[in-house]
Parts: C-alpha cells; sequence; structure tokens
C-alpha cells in the first residue's frame, strides 16, 4: 500500500493541514516544495505563530462545521482544501517564488485579453 501511496503522490502537489503528521504517521516522504501544510500559513496561526485548529479555522473562514462527531480524515481532507482554494491558493504572501511568476503571467494575461 505504501508504494501505491507514494507512486500516487509522485511529482503532485500535497495539500492538508499538518501534512507532517500525516506523513509521519505513514511513514512516507514528499518533497517540501510540493507540500502546502496550511498549519505553517500565518493566516492560520494565532499571534503566537503556534497553528490553530482546523475545526476553528473551517469554522471561521467557511462558516461550517467539521468534527461534531468522529474525527474523519476525509472530512479533514476536503476542509484544508475548501482553505486552500479559499484563502492561499491566490495570496501572493503565500507562494513559493515560482506560484507568484505564474500567478503574475496569468494576471498579465488575463489584462491583456481584457483589452482586446
Amino acid at each position: 500500500m505504501q508504494s501505491e501511496l507514494l507512486n500516487l503522490l509522485q511529482s503532485r502537489l500535497l495539500i492538508g493541514y499538518g501534512l507532517s503528521k500525516d506523513l509521519t504517521a505513514l511513514d512516507v516522504t514528499h518533497p517540501s516544495a510540493l507540500q502546502k501544510d496550511l498549519m505553517k500559513c500565518s493566516k492560520f496561526q494565532n499571534r503566537n505563530g503556534q497553528a490553530r485548529k482546523l475545526q476553528d479555522m473551517v469554522n471561521q473562514y467557511l462558516g461550517q462545521a467539521i468534527q461534531a462527531g468522529n474525527h474523519s480524515a476525509r472530512e479533514d481532507a476536503l476542509a484544508a482544501m475548501q482553505l486552500y482554494q479559499l484563502h492561499v491558493k491566490d495570496d501572493p504572501e503565500l507562494m513559493t517564488y515560482q506560484e507568484l511568476v505564474e500567478h503574475e503571467l496569468r494576471d498579465m494575461v488575463g489584462t491583456v485579453d481584457s483589452k482586446i
């Protein structure tokens, strides 16, 4: 199963909340350049730089309740993806250099297209 997981992850961006814990539990490594751990984003940390609970972030930023009963890894993964798409994906402060360049190029192309 571990080899299947590694094949699935190969060259793909991995998005989550507390990825280091998940990867350690699975005994899997993944290049840090291909990880977006929302727990490390300042937007999702308290004033002391500590990560807040995913449950609190989803409630605050998405207006949803998760983990109301039993813990669901699937529910957590979907919530992390929604947070990423709505609050991280296009935030220049949270992008790598390559992502920032691609974002700026998309904006420039969009500006040119709208003037045509």
